[in-house]
């Protein structure tokens, strides 16, 4: 089972292995620091999850590897088998919705899709023109499944100045469609 984000274009190797790059050609996008896409990647790898992006005809693997720095254990992100510099420490208050969160973004600021698909191991053949960031592991596609829970979907109820209402209960603050904060449960 895969969950897929795919858009047109092709990502740039460079724009995944360095912090700080973010040149989305979208209009206006949600995302625009260059590092939620690392996050995603430490996170989705951190909780087990296997990881690849396809920029045009091109296949990106990513893995980690065992380091030590001064006597601690780390695990470093790796693309095509190369260090890129960070560890699964990256985001590592963050949980697995906010990697899913992290990928939809960068899918929607350039236009694209999601959506699953159950080819067993195999991957979709990579295609020139498209990216495609692909994610498999049952947890991962559980918050697809529950991604109304800190995504906005649907229209509005009520449309103000600068505020839109949707009917249905939530704890939490939305920026754009996307949870930016959760308050605590009220007692």
């Amino acid at each position: 089972m895969h969950v897929i984000f795919e858009n047109d274009g092709e990502i740039d190797a460079a724009s995944i292995r360095t912090f700080g790059v973010s040149v989305k050609e979208g209009e206006n996008p949600i995302g625009f620091f260059g590092t939620g896409l690392k996050y995603a990647l430490a996170i989705l790898l951190r909780t087990g999850h296997k990881v690849s992006i396809q920029s045009g005809t091109s296949k990106h693997r990513f893995a980690l590897n065992d380091v030590k720095i001064r006597g601690q254990d780390f695990q470093v992100v790796t693309m095509d088998r190369h260090e890129l510099g960070f560890t699964t420490q990256v985001g590592k208050t963050w949980e697995l919705w906010m990697a899913y969160r992290e990928l939809y973004c960068n899918c929607r600021d350039e236009g694209g899709s999601v959506f699953v698909a159950n080819w067993g191991d195999s991957l979709p053949e990579p295609t020139p023109g498209k990216t495609r960031v692909i994610v498999s592991g049952e947890d991962f596609r559980n918050e697809h499944d529950r991604r109304s829970s800190f995504l906005v979907i649907g229209e509005p109820w009520l449309k103000l100045n600068n505020c839109e209402v949707y009917q249905g209960e939530s704890r939490g603050v939305f920026y754009r469609g996307v949870l930016v904060h959760r308050f605590p449960k009220a007692e």
